[in-house]
């Protein structure tokens, strides 16, 4: 499966699966220029720096002060506890992940004077936005790791963008579209999470078997357009 990312995101089609370039997770301030107004952004780029090359055991918050430029006690100011950090780490790389899926539903191109009703155009977009999620786990394995780590403290905000939103969103207009069985609208998103989420983590974890990510993809999107009673002639 695939994903896309942030507005500076680069497409591909490879292997029939959305390739994602490295995900842009916001705008980084320079280590030297943060001031005292900013130090808090400053630490988060840093740790997405550090996770990026070596996923959630990079994450050390005395290395990420040290490399900002501040003590500890300056940054425990901001993040108390290493859960305040991967917190906020975590939320970083969930919104990439969400913006990268927005990026991939948006490139679709279907033939609207051919797509009644945009049935077509929902289907599309549903699934590139599974391929979308998939690229964006095997590209960035390090902030997909630490997108969903276990962490004792919760973000100071919710995911904007959400993707679970983004999926919410996409099933919404599958089911107006009547491309898929409204008794399992409500059960959906778990179904398509589960699935999607389950492969990208296949796909980034050492797997000794050698597998054909592209493949796979379409395998699974195939099973669960059944799941979800997607018409077999769409």
């Amino acid at each position: 499966m695939t994903l896309a990312m942030g507005t500076n995101s680069r497409l591909s089609e490879q292997n029939n699966l959305v390739v994602v370039s490295k995900a842009k997770v916001g705008r980084v301030v320079p280590r030297a220029s943060y001031h005292h107004g900013n130090l808090r952004n400053a630490l988060i780029d840093e740790a997405v720096r550090r996770v990026e090359v070596s996923g959630l055991r990079g994450l050390v918050g005395r290395e990420v002060s040290v490399s900002v430029g501040v003590t500890p006690s300056a940054a425990y100011r901001h993040f108390p506890s290493h859960g305040h950090l991967l917190a906020a780490v975590s939320r970083r790389a969930r919104e990439a992940l969400a913006r990268a899926m927005q990026a991939a539903a948006g490139a679709t191109c279907v033939d609207e004077g051919n797509d009644e009703g945009g049935a077509r155009r929902a289907l599309v977009r549903f699934e590139a936005v599974g391929r979308a999620y998939i690229s964006f786990a095997v590209t960035n394995p390090g902030l997909f790791e630490v997108a969903f780590a276990a962490c004792d403290a919760a973000p100071d905000a919710p995911d904007d963008p959400s993707p679970w939103e983004v999926l919410g969103e996409c099933l919404t207009a599958l089911n107006e579209a009547d491309m898929m069985d409204g008794r399992h609208l409500e059960a959906a998103p778990y179904i398509a999470w589960s699935l999607v989420h389950g492969l990208a983590t296949v796909g980034t974890t050492r797997n000794p078997d050698p597998m054909d990510v592209g493949a796979v993809t379409d395998a699974v999107l195939a099973g669960l357009r059944r799941a979800i009673g997607v018409p077999e002639t769409a």
